[in-house]
């Protein structure tokens, strides 16, 4: 077997992606997912829990490619956060299955449409190789943010800003 192509079942098909060896933690988030160059399947890979439990429950799997509905945003995931949220849905918070982890969840990577690099928060399962985000949810990323740092920032920073904004009452000029 070929580091291009991998046997699923009877098939082989070209290698779409990688999970990484390593994960990059900042603040209480942690990169976990990089891929690689897409591939010419209609469809993508992500980590998907049909139960919870311990890590051993995730499966990369083959899903549909995500189809964006009205206000959203198709977005091709460079890296993907892991927040505390993502850990307890594995342990024992999920509800429904089958579930693509990330949802909601924070990534980075470019839009589907315009290329353009992006970080997004509140992704539709964003431990995936696409996912979608509403538009007001996806912002420009500067060329020289890395994708796996922008990945683990949206939550650790939301959660920082309720604590000394909404929660500590801090007003300007303060």
């Amino acid at each position: 077997e070929s580091s291009t192509q991998r046997t699923i079942g009877r098939r082989s098909r070209p290698r779409r992606s990688r999970w990484c060896a390593s994960e990059s933690w900042s603040g209480t988030s942690a990169t976990c997912v990089e891929f690689g160059a897409a591939s010419t399947v209609p469809s993508v890979r992500a980590a998907v829990i049909h139960e919870t439990g311990p890590p051993e429950v995730i499966r990369i799997e083959e899903i549909p490619d995500p189809e964006p509905g009205e206000g959203e945003v198709l977005v091709r995931v460079a890296a993907a956060g892991v927040n505390r949220f993502d850990v307890n849905q594995r342990k024992g918070g999920a509800s429904s299955f089958p579930l693509i982890l990330g949802n909601p969840g924070d990534a980075a990577g470019t839009r589907a449409d315009t290329g353009e690099r992006v970080v997004i928060l509140s992704g539709k399962g964003t431990c995936a190789e696409l996912t979608v985000a509403a538009e007001e949810n996806v912002y420009a990323l500067p060329e020289g943010v890395e994708l796996a740092v922008a990945a683990s920032v949206p939550t650790p920073y939301r959660t920082a800003w309720w604590g000394v904004v909404g929660r500590g009452e801090l007003a300007s000029g303060q």
